[in-house]
């Protein structure tokens, strides 16, 4: 049996106007749910932007080449590296930092913007100081600050990177502490850290704005070439300074004798002239003090040294001489003497060098004598170059 229509339906116009009702309610209700998840957190930073995109997805670009920084002093607060802290540690230790840069003056650069660009440089974590410099530049921010946070044997830590769009810095800081004071100790150390914005060279950052520009300009392998880097290290191992020098030597020897010990010291000149960028040919003259067992003697010690120094990119002008000297100690024999040390710059014309290791053989009438040197000298070079 079919139920009794008139109370098994209500009318149309009835049953509408409920479902409408209860449409406008969800909608209201999905209204109020986005707008609050749009809203920042009380007290919080600017909302994040989005993740770095992966390696297979298109890489955003900058939103405008880069350019100089505007006359407001904003930092570019780059994505905080963390490892092994919970996610709650880092945002607190950026809202501490971003409190103390607002106290010191400074605004702050779109984060949307350094995202973007942050993502373009691809750097690696933590990224390199060069790195952070090219992100403040990309943001036309005048600074940016780079955070790293982590844990230590049972303490927090943070590492602070600071870059300047004037290209001074790169300024650092370490930060340690614990749970109760670790907040505080990196708002002490940016504080102390971070340059106040009035030291900033406006001609400088435009200038390097103006570099930016340019290798924005170009395509990307004019930019990351290694072959761009070349020249800079090639000239700078030609300079190899004056022909000639003067050196005042003194030298040690220690020896045995059967049973006793013997020591004779020497003090002298060598006038040295380079041959080569690296071979040295040096004539030795000086007086020598012997050890004759129970009472010193005096003699004139000559002989001829050639050396070569050896050169290490990561050192710099520090050299490393390799030395075979052949000379006469009048009255008693020939006189070889093998060496190798360290020769660093003093000065301009001025080199300091020392004789670590130093075997030498002293020819005496009936016999020969083996000694252990050790020497001190102090050049002075002069002359024509190269």
């Amino acid at each position: 049996m079919l139920p009794d229509a008139s109370r098994s339906h209500a009318p149309p116009y009835g049953r509408t106007s409920r479902a409408l009702a209860s449409l406008g309610s969800v909608l209201a209700l999905l209204a109020w749910s986005l707008g609050a998840l749009a809203q920042p957190p009380e007290g919080g930073l600017p909302q994040a932007a989005a993740p770095l995109p992966d390696a297979t997805s298109a890489l955003p670009q900058p939103s405008a080449v880069p350019t100089a920084p505007a006359s407001t002093p904003r930092v570019a607060l780059l994505p905080i590296s963390h490892a092994g802290v919970d996610a709650v540690v880092p945002r607190r230790v950026g809202e501490a930092i971003a409190a103390v840069l607002t106290e010191l003056g400074y605004s702050f650069a779109d984060p949307n913007t350094v995202a973007r660009s942050y993502a373009v440089l691809r750097p690696t974590d933590p990224p390199l100081a060069a790195d952070v410099f090219r992100a403040t530049l990309m943001s036309s921010a005048t600074r940016g600050v780079h955070i790293r946070v982590g844990v230590v044997e049972g303490s927090y830590f943070a590492d602070l990177l600071i870059a300047s769009a004037d290209g001074s810095g790169p300024f650092r800081a370490h930060v340690v502490g614990g749970p109760n004071d670790f907040l505080e100790r990196c708002a002490q150390a940016i504080r102390a850290t971070m340059p106040p914005p009035s030291r900033y060279d406006e001609q400088a950052a435009a200038r390097y704005a103006a570099q930016a520009q340019a290798m924005a300009a170009r395509p990307p392998s004019a930019v990351f070439a290694p072959a761009t880097f070349t020249p800079r290290y090639r000239t700078a191992t030609v300079e190899s300074g004056p022909r000639l020098g003067i050196s005042f030597v003194t030298d040690s020897a220690f020896g045995r004798s059967g049973t006793s010990r013997f020591y004779n010291h020497t003090l002298g000149v060598r006038f040295d002239v380079r041959l080569g960028r690296n071979v040295v040919l040096g004539l030795f003259t000086g007086y020598v003090n012997l050890d004759r067992g129970s009472q010193r003697g005096s003699n004139i010690l000559s002989y001829v040294q050639l050396e070569d120094r050896l050169r290490f990119a990561a050192t710099g002008r520090v050299q490393f001489p390799l030395r075979f000297g052949f000379g006469y100690l009048p009255l008693n024999g020939p006189f070889i003497r093998l060496a190798g040390g360290i020769r660093f710059p003093l000065g301009e014309k001025l080199e300091m060098g020392l004789d670590l290791v130093a075997p030498t053989i002293w020819w005496i009438p009936g016999g020969r004598r083996a000694t252990y040197d050790m020497a001190a000298e102090l050049t002075y070079r002069f002359g024509p170059g190269n």
